[in-house]
């Protein structure tokens, strides 16, 4: 089916305005956050937004859209801070269920919370004990 050419510009301002709305107001921390709720926030009907976010993100349904967002902060969680408890990212990341953040993280990075958590404390360690061995240098 051809799309106009005003109706995919209207598909990708959409697009960027959610994106933007997401990550300044990390909306997606919210696990109570959906479609209608995005649609609402965006003057707009949960359709168009569906559409937009198929569109954009690769067939991605808004679940799809916001546990992207959810994932992503729950890794930059588990890389700053070497005490964050894994259930604990979990619920400031915005999932409801611990089961399913555990199921996607593992699916997105290849391992589990804890075991990414892990490999980040010790990459962060070899980072700091390198950083004082340069200014032992300077």
């Amino acid at each position: 089916k051809e799309v106009s050419g005003s109706n995919r510009q209207g598909d990708e301002r959409l697009y960027r305005r959610l994106r933007l709305i997401v990550q300044d107001e990390q909306l997606f921390k919210d696990p109570e956050m959906n479609r209608d709720l995005l649609a609402t926030r965006l003057n707009t009907n949960y359709t168009y937004l569906i559409e937009a976010i198929r569109k954009y993100e690769d067939g991605a349904t808004v679940s799809d859209f916001l546990n992207r967002y959810r994932l992503q902060y729950a890794a930059q969680l588990l890389n700053e801070n070497n005490t964050s408890i894994v259930s604990s990212v979990s619920t400031l990341s915005g999932f409801k269920s611990y089961s399913t953040f555990y199921r996607l993280f593992r699916n997105i990075y290849g391992l589990s919370p804890s075991e990414y958590q892990v490999l980040a404390q010790e990459k962060n360690s070899k980072k700091r004990k390198s950083e004082k061995k340069l200014e032992g240098i300077t």
